[in-house]
């Protein structure tokens, strides 16, 4: 199974299909609009609007086994997207600990 934990847009996941020649199995995002481009991008995903620590890996992968995880950090917080600063909310900073669950 693969999984994109913070879909966006999706450019990774466009790259990851291109590499593999198959689809990702499982996008991710709390984002109402991020979820509404992803599925227009990637219409053979199955996607789901939650945050990524509501989601139990177990029950959404259904028992199978994770064989990609894709992870982008989140763009608006650590990318120039931000306008150079340091992410100030903890919790964001705290994201990346989400794949130890998912790992």
């Amino acid at each position: 199974m693969i999984v994109d934990l913070f879909a966006g847009g999706g450019g990774a996941s466009l790259g990851i299909e291109r590499a593999l020649g198959r689809p990702i199995d499982l996008a991710i995002n709390h984002s109402a609009e991020a979820i509404a481009m992803h599925t227009r991008n990637h219409p053979h995903t199955r996607h789901e609007r939650a945050d990524v620590w509501a989601v139990s890996p177990r029950e959404a992968c259904a028992g199978r086994s994770v064989e990609l995880l894709w992870a982008s950090p989140a763009c608006t917080h650590f990318s120039r997207a931000k306008g150079g600063q340091n992410p100030k909310s903890a919790k964001v900073r705290a994201l990346a600990s989400v794949v130890i669950r998912w790992a």
